[in-house]
């Protein structure tokens, strides 16, 4: 599965960011009454609440109404995108609702409607399976069927769900999430159903999840999982913590269906913001809001993993800038034949990216500490070495996204350079790692979760420019062109609270080629002091698309998304350099500058001390 953003997924590239605009063409919704938006006139919930169908639909775009209504003898479509409708099971005839179409009815509709085939730009999700438990369990207790039938038939109905699924994936669909079933021996119906009731759809529930699954596992279904069953027991376990007063103790509604509850029918005022439950089963319109925020959060949750492992190559442009720094000393003629410096060199840069206000952003620190050697060889040429300790800190943001990223790391950069006096040529080479600390904050209803992991990053890559001076003396100019080669690898890595909304993360790793062309300028304005320019367009040859695999830690199956850039961004860098001979045998460089883009920038300032030998 490819998970995709209505929102700009803003990709910091190697020469500069860019937008990616990956839009949904809209979310198509299959399933019962958890889902149903109004297909009988009202939704089980308390009305006029949105169930969380309607929520997130409206904010990821496009329709957010029900695909039929129902006129008394059978359904008129309407042209919306939401099919689940209450009462329906995964394949048989409804439960409580006769007239509910199955989830297999609602697909097939659906498809006949396509021509037969499912979007690979819309996002389809799927929740199904409780009336099946029900209609199984009320023929168990009627004597119908044996324990064994029972139990037999809560199993194909979550086998045919699976084949459902792939049934989806194999008309076009990419984008699917499948949500599992919640505790239904938790529910305020269970509980006064009587124990052995409630161990009973505890187990089937459990059943039907674990059969789902496996299934979609065996099938190669490609999907995400999102648990239910353990977001819901957390929210009874501590109700107030999602900011209810009663958990499955009680229901807001005085109608025995939430489908006819009304705010004139609600048990106090503001009862469908503090019960978890409008009637026996059907969540309040709070407790939807956090089913939403759940689904939500798990869709923009890879853009948190992608900006780590793009802020490794943003924050290795520090690296590349310090060698620049030295090598531009050199062709300028500060550092004599024979001669070398032991420097020390701090760098400190602010990235930010804000493609239009309203889209997702990214706003980070990066630092780095040097030590390093450098020598004119004496016959023209020029070698150096650094090491350098890395520390980053960086937020990323979107509407259901509040991440930091903290990283500390080490790099070692080898650089040299020849000059055949107006012709130069410059390479340096980079290794760097980095430990990441990756907090990705979320809200679930009134209340905010954050959920911690750790990764490691490394960086390879390879820079080599050349250039020629047009003037010479006291004042040098000329063009120069360059091209750096990189390979960013992010391990995967796995959210460590143990709760329902955790997720893991694979790994992710590309290649990047920029291009540079520019123009320098070097004027020798005292004997102690030379000014420098440099400013050059970059460019991305590669696209840095790949596929980040995604799973909630708690169910099984993992999914891939495609993330990054699909673009080749250019952007515009500048560096002004300041040289000054303190003394014979020592030297002061100062460099401003950055990278900018539109929408997006990188400055930075580095100072650097270094002593003769």
């Amino acid at each position: 599965m490819q998970i995709r953003k209505k929102l700009s997924a803003v990709v910091v590239a190697l020469s500069m960011s860019q937008a990616a605009q990956a839009d949904y063409t809209g979310v198509t919704v299959f399933g019962d009454s958890l889902s149903d938006a109004g297909t009988f006139g009202a939704s089980f919930t308390t009305n006029p609440g949105r169930v969380w169908s309607k929520l997130v639909s409206s904010e990821l775009g496009g329709s957010s109404t029900p695909a039929q209504l129902f006129n008394g003898t059978g359904y008129t479509a309407t042209g919306g995108n939401i099919w689940a409708q209450g009462g329906a099971t995964v394949a048989s005839s409804g439960y409580g609702v006769p007239m509910a179409e199955s989830v297999s009815t609602q697909l097939a509709t659906y498809l006949a409607s396509t021509g037969g085939t499912a979007s690979s730009n819309r996002l389809y999700a799927l929740w199904a399976g409780a009336n099946d438990v029900f209609t199984q369990l009320t023929a168990y207790g009627a004597g119908s069927i044996t324990t064994t039938q029972l139990q037999a038939n809560v199993v194909t109905a979550a086998q045919t769900m699976a084949g459902l699924v792939q049934q989806l994936q194999n008309a076009g669909a990419r984008n699917i999430i499948v949500v599992n079933l919640p505790d239904m021996g938790q529910t305020p119906e269970a509980l006064v159903s009587g124990a052995t009731t409630a161990a009973a759809l505890s187990n089937l529930s459990a059943l039907y999840n674990y059969t789902l699954q496996n299934t979609m596992t065996t099938l190669g279904v490609n999907t995400l999982v999102l648990n239910s069953y353990g977001l819901f027991s957390e929210i009874i376990a501590n109700p107030s913590a999602f900011g209810f007063t009663v958990g499955n103790t009680g229901v807001a509604c005085t109608t025995s269906s939430s489908l006819t509850c009304t705010p004139a029918t609600l048990v106090s005022p503001n009862a469908a913001t503090t019960y978890l439950f409008a009637d026996s089963v059907h969540p309040t319109t709070a407790g939807h809001q956090i089913v939403a925020d759940y689904f939500l959060s798990v869709v923009e949750a890879p853009i948190l993993a992608t900006r780590a492992a793009d802020n490794l190559s943003q924050s290795s442009k520090l690296y590349w800038a310090s060698s620049d720094s030295r090598q531009l000393r050199f062709l300028n003629g500060e550092l004599p034949s024979g001669k070398g410096d032991f420097y020390v060199q701090g760098q400190i840069a602010r990235i930010s990216v804000d493609p239009d206000g309203s889209q997702s952003g990214f706003n980070g620190v990066p630092g780095t500490l040097s030590v390093g050697f450098d020598r004119n060889t004496g016959d023209g040429g020029f070698i150096g070495a650094a090491l350098s300790l890395q520390s980053t800190r960086f937020d990323v943001t979107a509407s259901h996204l509040d991440g930091k990223v903290n990283g500390t790391g080490v790099g070692v950069n080898i650089y040299g350079g020849w000059r055949a006096d107006r012709a130069y040529v410059n390479a340096a080479a980079l290794l760097s790692t980095m430990n990441y600390t990756l907090k990705r904050g979320f809200a679930l209803g009134v209340g905010s979760r954050t959920e911690s992991g750790e990764a490691t990053g490394s960086v390879k890559g390879a820079r080599f420019e050349g250039g020629y001076d047009l003037g010479q003396g006291e004042m040098r100019h000329g063009p120069y062109a360059g091209l750096t080669f990189s390979h960013v690898n992010l391990s995967g890595y796995q959210e460590q609270s143990g709760t329902a909304t955790a997720l893991r993360f694979g790994e992710q790793g590309f290649n990047q080629l920029g291009g540079s062309l520019g123009y320098q300028l070097a004027w020798k304005i005292r004997s102690d002091l030379r000014l420098s320019g440099r400013l050059s367009a970059e460019h991305e040859f590669l696209d840095n698309q790949r596929d980040l695999k995604l799973g909630v830690v708690s169910t099984q199956g993992d999914t891939a998304t495609s993330v990054g850039s699909s673009g080749h961004p250019t952007s515009a860098r500048l560096a002004l350099q300041a040289d000054w001979n303190l003394t014979p045998d020592s030297s002061l460089t100062t460099v401003v500058g950055g990278n900018y883009a539109s929408g997006a920038k990188q400055s930075m300032l580095s100072v650097n001390y270094a002593l003769r030998f």
